[in-house]
């Protein structure tokens, strides 16, 4: 039969300093995984990533703009302003 225990387990109280701990931790994780894909992106993948955004940079495209007719101040059922 196996021994039981005197003492009684009482729910673990948790430590605001572990964790605090745990999450400075994790931030300075977060952080150097940031600065690590910073880095992959500037300095590695530089010279592909300006290719690619000079490529679409540079062109142009002609648009001719279609307008409606216009028509003076006198002409009658038209929406022009009047001067008050």
């Amino acid at each position: 039969m196996p021994r039981r225990s005197t003492v009684i387990d009482a729910p673990r109280v948790s430590n605001p300093q572990r964790r605090a701990l745990f999450i400075a931790i994790g931030l300075v994780v977060w952080m150097l995984a940031i600065g690590a894909r910073l880095v992959q992106l500037q300095i590695n993948q530089h010279d592909e990533l300006a290719s690619r955004a000079r490529s679409q940079q540079v062109g142009s495209i002609e648009t001719s703009p279609s307008r409606g007719q216009l028509f003076g101040s006198k002409r009658k059922g038209t929406r022009a302003q009047h001067r008050h």
